[in-house]
């Protein structure tokens, strides 16, 4: 059983049908209607659902992608001034696809240069296939890019880049991996 289900940034459970990974991700509603969990059919003999671990979870079936820039000088970045393209990264079609990715905390002074977005698993569950993924991050009316090499982006994973603004470069610092369960604000 497909559901759209959102948790986290302000909202709460809700059963919505899924249709696509949205190109735009620039909002709450549209980060979050990219999301799609599955579980297994589930029946009740007293009425209630178990939805835990323990009972039938909720996976993600997509992937999780943050981005968290250090800017080394004093700028004015818009939310929707970063991007990611690869192939496939929406729908499983083999020509380059964008997303303009949701920038949840602009007000926030520790997290106000972090993105959010939802991708397609090109990995699949096993992370068998690769894709080269390109960041653009468009800052005072300059674009800058880089490309991050390998990423499996694998169903139910989160993954967390460091990238630096400096010297007019975008330079890729680090990776975290997370497996993500239905507890996660993905």
């Amino acid at each position: 059983r497909d559901l759209r289900m959102s948790r986290g940034l302000g909202d709460v459970y809700k059963r919505q049908d899924y249709s696509a990974i949205n190109q735009f991700q620039t909002t709450s509603a549209a980060y979050l209607a990219s999301n799609l969990l599955k579980t297994g059919d589930a029946t009740s003999s007293d009425g209630t659902l178990d939805f835990t671990s323990s009972g039938k979870p909720f996976t993600h079936v997509n992937s999780k992608l943050t981005l968290m820039f250090t800017v080394k000088r004093e700028t004015s970045i818009a939310n929707d001034a970063v991007t990611v393209a690869a192939t496939g990264i929406r729908t499983a079609v083999s020509t380059n696809q964008t997303i303009t990715l949701y920038r949840p905390y602009p007000g926030d002074a520790s997290r106000k240069y972090e993105w959010c977005g939802i991708l397609r698993a090109v990995g699949g569950s096993m992370g068998t296939s690769v894709t080269d993924l390109t960041v653009s991050l468009t800052c005072d009316g300059v674009t800058y890019k880089a490309t991050l090499t390998g990423c499996a982006l694998r169903t139910g994973y989160h993954y967390t880049y460091n990238l630096t603004l400096h010297n007019d470069m975008l330079i890729p610092e680090s990776c975290l991996l997370y497996t993500s369960d239905a507890a996660d604000e993905l």
